[in-house]
């Protein structure tokens, strides 16, 4: 848990260096806080259903499969398409880095649980700390421009 939550810190400091050098990269949209049954969906599939679908998918299944060529090469592929599924520059980086870190894991404890519990916790954490950004605005603007001095920083600030 604390390696995802320092993964999630490095992805706050590769976006920052990415504002820095002033490459355009598009904006995660969190809108659905709009309401509580939308909240309550989010929570539900973000935190349960898809840390247990993405892992049997891609550490269960495709990591498994591309390990036939060698273990290593299955946790690369798998964690880079783990990325690279999760559609934005933002999430690429952490999911690519989580996705090493979760095939790690199955692959030491030839298990899918550890992952997904891993998993599960890491995504709660975001959701967490999305909520409280979207319900304590103004806090986490101003801890976000303390903290990195940049507009819009990303949701685990």
């Amino acid at each position: 848990i604390c390696i995802g939550f320092a993964l999630q810190q490095l992805s706050v400091v590769l976006y920052a260096v990415t504002r820095l050098l002033h490459l355009e990269l598009p904006e995660v949209s969190f809108d659905y806080f709009q309401s509580t049954q939308s909240m309550l969906l989010a929570l539900v599939y973000t935190c349960v259903l898809a840390p247990v679908t993405e892992e049997l998918l891609f550490r269960g299944f495709l990591m498994k499969s591309l390990s036939a060529v060698s273990v290593r090469f299955g946790i690369v592929t798998s964690a880079l398409l783990f990325g690279l599924m999760h559609g934005n520059f933002q999430q690429f980086i952490l999911g690519f880095v989580m996705g090493l870190f979760l095939g790690k894991i199955v692959a030491r404890h030839n298990s899918l649980l550890p992952s997904i519990l891993v998993h599960m916790a890491v995504n709660t954490n975001s959701m967490v700390l999305s909520l409280l950004q979207e319900k304590l605005p103004e806090k986490a603007e101003r801890r976000c421009n303390g903290i990195s001095g940049l507009q819009g920083c990303p949701m685990s600030c």
